[in-house]
C-alpha cells in the first residue's frame, strides 16, 4: 500500500493526525474570526446603544456614500473599457441608456417568480392544517 497518498493510509494514527490538524485548524479560524468580529462588532453596537442618532445618521450617509460610489465607480469602469474598444461617446451613452431597460425587465421578471414562489409557498403552509385533516380521514 503506497504511503504517499493520504486517501490510501490505513492507519488509524495516520488518519487520527489528519483529523485532528483539520479540526484544530477548524478551531483556530473560528476563533480568529469571533475575536476579531468582537474586536469590530462591540465598539459599533456599543456606539449605537449610546448614540441612536448620531449612528443611524451616520449609517445613512455611509450606506447612500458606498452605493454612489459603487455606482460611480462602475459606470466609470464600464466607460472606461468601451473607449479601450473604440467605441465614440455617442455609442457610449446608447449602449448605456439601453442598458437599464434590460435590466428593468429581468428585475421585474426575477419579482415576478418570486412573488409567485412566496405565494405558492403561502397557500401550501395556508392549506397544511386542511391537507393533513384530509390525509388523516
Amino acid at each position: 500500500m503506497n504511503h504517499d497518498n493520504s486517501l490510501e493510509k490505513a492507519r488509524l494514527g495516520d488518519r487520527l493526525r489528519e483529523s485532528l490538524i483539520l479540526c484544530s485548524f477548524i478551531f483556530a479560524s473560528a476563533l480568529v474570526c469571533t475575536l476579531v468580529m468582537d474586536l469590530v462588532i462591540f465598539p459599533i453596537a456599543g456606539f449605537a446603544i449610546a448614540h441612536k442618532k448620531a449612528y443611524t445618521i451616520l449609517f445613512k450617509y455611509s450606506f447612500w456614500i458606498l452605493l454612489v460610489g459603487a455606482c460611480g465607480t462602475a459606470l466609470a469602469g464600464s466607460v472606461r473599457r468601451h473607449r479601450q474598444n473604440g467605441l465614440s461617446a455617442r455609442q457610449i451613452a446608447l449602449r448605456m441608456a439601453g442598458r437599464p431597460g434590460a435590466f428593468l425587465v429581468w428585475l421585474f421578471a426575477m419579482l415576478g417568480i418570486v412573488a409567485a414562489l412566496l405565494l405558492l409557498l403561502y397557500l401550501l403552509l395556508n392549506y397544511n392544517d386542511y391537507l393533513l385533516y384530509r390525509i388523516a380521514n
